[in-house]
């Protein structure tokens, strides 16, 4: 493992159900910009792996959310065959306790 200045990485997740703008983002209307907004996360910055862990420290140099930036984001990850699984710890917003887990396939 590099340092962390030299493991650069970038996220970006969109819903499947986001639809189209059809008169474009700067036109759209408030309330559709708002829903394109929300279906969408975008952050760049470092990452340094701890394999005995399992975990890896995101930490958050821009993003879509502001509230993000200067943060360390951990995430716990394992791999199962082909694939790589990160996840979340997990969060309990509204006394509902969920995981966010991604899951990235190797494929040929």
């Amino acid at each position: 493992m590099g340092s962390a200045s030299s493991n650069y990485e970038s996220g970006h997740l969109i819903r499947r159900d986001v639809r189209r703008l059809s008169r474009g983002a700067r036109r759209a209307s408030p309330q559709k910009t708002h829903a394109t907004l929300l279906g969408y996360l975008g952050y760049f910055g470092t990452y340094a792996a701890d394999n005995g862990a399992g975990s890896v420290t995101h930490r958050v140099l821009g993003s879509r959310d502001p509230n993000r930036v200067g943060t360390e984001q951990l995430r716990h990850f394992r791999l199962d065959g082909d694939t790589l699984v990160i996840e979340t710890a997990p969060v309990a917003p509204g006394g509902h306790s969920y995981r966010i887990r991604l899951a990235w396939c190797r494929t040929n």
